[in-house]
């Protein structure tokens, strides 16, 4: 996602930014996960979006 909501452009679907909360909100709907849940798996694993979507997928099958 850009940096600002002010600017356009094309978004980065490839990294997870944790500190802008627009950027929270929309992952959290996409993994369909909580906020909390977000912030340990980019902590685990880092911002790459694939391997924070793996992440939460595991995380998500552990706690079925």
């Amino acid at each position: 996602m850009p940096d600002s909501h002010s600017e356009t452009g094309k978004r980065d679907d490839t990294r997870i930014s944790i500190h802008q909360e627009h950027e929270v909100t929309y992952w959290t709907r996409v993994f369909k996960c909580t906020p909390a849940v977000l912030r340990e798996a980019v902590a685990a694993v880092g911002p790459m979006v694939a391997d924070v979507r793996a992440w939460v997928k595991k995380y998500k099958s552990k706690i079925s």
